[in-house]
């Protein structure tokens, strides 16, 4: 599983020509702390790597979308 993982992680680095400012794990699987130190060995070289481990995404996602659209928080773009 760290394999692919990291080979995921790798194919996105190479869409974005290496231009990776940071690496961001978050969800149950990021309270692995065995898991997180096995993919590191794999990925650090690419760019800082910050593990926010929880499950509250669904929640989240949906709340920080709507604090966009109502612009009280900045939309970062990307290109």
């Amino acid at each position: 599983m760290v394999i692919q993982i990291a080979k995921v992680i790798g194919e996105r680095a190479v869409v974005l020509k290496g231009h990776v400012d940071q690496i961001i794990f978050t969800g149950g699987m990021s309270h692995s702390v065995q898991l997180m130190d096995q993919l590191a060995k794999y990925i650090e070289w690419i760019a800082p790597i910050s593990v926010f481990p929880g499950e509250h995404e669904l929640i989240t996602l949906p709340e920080r979308a709507q604090l966009a659209l109502n612009q009280q928080i900045k939309i970062e773009i990307y290109q």
